[in-house]
């Protein structure tokens, strides 16, 4: 398995239904890339506050804060040994940049990634205040790159209610407001 080093850890970043996870695909077609996997990293505080004050983390509460489901057909990911990864080094995790790399592991480990020993490893975050994104990725990985994508929002928000309606979920005026 490649080492996971800062250099070769890269962000794709944007909002929802912007066109992230069509770039993350494009680039992991090619054998130089690898893209395990949307991480969460603005989520770090939040276990960091679980962790510090001895909470236990369940099993079920991994996939709120590790989301692994999006490549569940790609990889064949084990998701009993990644569960066991995370439970076993999330206590440790100092900051964002051991969340990231925790993750990056435990997907690597558990699952079958076709790319045996990729140059650069792409992450992505969605969702989050860009600012506050960018200036961690990029205070942790300051040799890491960052992609980010910006779509019109007009159709930003016409692709979160139409896919919303095709997945029959229904949007009330509030929620489609906080969209827009």
């Amino acid at each position: 398995m490649k080492i996971i080093k800062g250099s070769n850890i890269c962000l794709i970043f944007g909002n929802r239904k912007s066109g992230t996870t069509l770039l993350s695909r494009l680039l992991d077609t090619d054998s130089f890339f690898s893209t395990p996997s949307e991480i969460l990293f603005h989520t770090f505080e939040e276990v960091r506050t679980i962790t510090s004050n001895n909470k236990e983390i369940a099993f079920e509460d991994i996939e709120k804060f590790f989301p692994y489901r999006n490549h569940q057909e790609e990889t064949a990911l084990d998701f009993e040994k990644y569960k066991n990864i995370i439970l076993n080094g999330i206590y440790e995790i100092k900051d964002s940049r051991d969340f990231i790399l925790l993750h990056l592991k435990a997907l690597l480990v558990s699952g079958n990634f076709p790319k045996e020993d990729p140059d650069f490893f792409f992450i992505k975050d969605v969702g989050a205040p860009p600012k506050s994104v960018f200036n961690e990725f990029l205070n942790k990985f300051p040799e890491g790159k960052v992609i980010s994508i910006r779509r019109n929002p007009r159709f930003t928000v016409r692709a979160i209610i139409m896919d919303r309606k095709k997945n029959a979920r229904e949007l009330t005026l509030f929620q489609k407001l906080r969209y827009i």
